[in-house]
């Protein structure tokens, strides 16, 4: 894994503005933050992992990369029909 990467330590959604100009390819949130980020339950995520949601395993950590979150929130985006 390259070094560029930033694990966090279940501090993102206090701390977010630490990770501001960094690139949120290499941001690797835990489930808890990434539930908290997302409005999902962390239980949907542990099943939504599956196919929904891309995952990185750390050792046996699941991450999840903050681009890819962002991804599912915007293809979750309702389009207006306007």
């Amino acid at each position: 894994m390259s070094s560029n990467y930033i694990i966090t330590d279940g501090t993102f959604n206090d701390n977010v503005d630490s990770f501001i100009g960094k690139d949120p390819r290499y941001i690797l949130l835990t489930r808890a933050e990434a539930a908290k980020y997302t409005g999902l339950n962390p239980s949907t995520l542990a099943v939504w992992k599956r196919d929904r949601i891309p995952y990185v395993n750390v050792g046996k950590l699941t991450r999840y990369r903050l681009s890819d979150l962002n991804a599912y929130i915007e293809r979750s985006i309702a389009q207006s029909s306007i």
